[in-house]
């Protein structure tokens, strides 16, 4: 439980992009490929935005264990 609540601490560290792409890859189940049509971009750019998001959760949470949590316990954050 205190890493699902530092998580959500650490939410506010993402830019607004990297939020809304975090959430669309693990909540709404959505491909890296999906969210780059949707959004215009090129997949790279969606791709790298999440994979940078997931560092920084990482970061702050100081949890390895950060993608299993999203998967998980999205529903609490």
């Amino acid at each position: 439980k205190d890493n699902i609540k530092r998580l959500r601490e650490v939410l506010c560290y993402l830019s607004e992009t990297q939020k809304r792409r975090v959430f669309k890859y693990f909540f709404y189940n959505k491909t890296l490929e999906k969210i780059a049509d949707e959004e215009g971009v090129d997949f790279t750019s969606v791709r790298e935005s999440v994979n940078s998001a997931i560092k920084k959760l990482r970061k702050f949470t100081h949890c390895p264990e950060t993608v299993a949590l999203l998967r998980t316990q999205s529903v609490l954050i």
